[in-house]
């Protein structure tokens, strides 16, 4: 049998004469871009993390201000209504008031005339009785 190549006998043309440079194991190169590839990969994954939690945080953020706006802004017609209502009802309390005193003007004004009513009533009786006595 003649002789065998080296590719035959199982080993690479690395270890020929033809090739001049040093010996690389590619295996670990290989291993070592690997390592490389997937640390910038996670890098890149976390990178996209912390911007992810800072368009969170930002979004958490607009919403306790849209929250606070809201807040306030309730506060604010809620003290506005709190204005109306007090307004409203010094109205009424005004109105009621001079109703209230008038019927006791009123009141007053029916029980002086009752009185100079009957007052005048008991003169002209009193007057009559005399009358009637001088008469007799």
């Amino acid at each position: 049998m003649g002789r065998k190549s080296m590719f035959q006998a199982g080993l690479s043309t690395k270890f020929s004469s033809q090739y001049k440079t040093p010996f690389e194991d590619t295996s670990l190169d290989a291993a070592t871009a690997a390592t490389t590839r997937s640390e910038r990969k996670l890098k890149l994954q976390e990178e996209v993390l912390l911007r992810q939690q800072d368009k969170i945080a930002a979004e958490i953020q607009k919403i306790e201000a849209a929250k606070k706006m809201i807040q306030r802004r309730q506060a604010r017609e809620a003290r506005r209504v709190a204005a109306e209502v007090n307004a409203a009802a010094t109205v009424v309390q005004t109105a009621v008031r001079k109703h209230l005193t008038r019927r006791k003007e009123l009141l007053a004004a029916d029980v002086i005339s009752l009185a100079w009513r009957q007052h005048c009533q008991r003169v002209e009786a009193r007057r009559q009785e005399i009358e009637a006595k001088k008469a007799a």
